[in-house]
């Protein structure tokens, strides 16, 4: 991850998706001047593990134009940007490939929180991540 936050050019990039990111022994990734480390929503609550995802949001995009979303999962980071006319939410996933529960929790969340995710016809949703294991959804 180091290599990425020291060869990433901010100028080029907005966001940056990292999988599998290091951590210390507090669990916290690093950010530079450059990157803000946006972590899954439940990090660092009593019984959560590891975050496999994380998103670098880079520091010239204003921190009122996104909102992190709220899925309690450490294998997903979720934002939503909010331009002019639309809205654009990103979903980072780290997808274990021994169960499906990572691709259930998004579910779940989709199900119950399409209406925050995606308001209208006019917004749109991105998934990136590491889908090793494959299922239908």
């Amino acid at each position: 991850m180091f290599s990425i936050l020291n060869t990433a050019n901010p100028t080029d990039w907005d966001v940056i998706a990292i999988q599998e990111p290091w951590v210390d022994a507090l669990g916290n990734a690093r950010g530079t001047r450059y990157w803000r480390v946006l972590y899954p929503s439940n990090h660092l609550l009593d019984g959560s593990s590891h975050p496999r995802s994380i998103l670098l949001v880079n520091t010239n995009i204003a921190t009122d134009s996104y909102i992190s979303l709220t899925i309690p999962n450490s294998d997903i980071t979720a934002i939503r940007f909010q331009g002019n006319h639309s809205f654009l939410s990103l979903f980072n996933v780290y997808n274990d490939c021994t169960h499906n529960n990572n691709l259930l929790a998004l579910n779940n969340y989709l199900s119950s929180s399409i209406n925050m995710v995606k308001p209208g016809a006019d917004n749109h949703m991105i998934w990136l991540g590491n889908f090793n294991r494959h299922h239908p959804l």
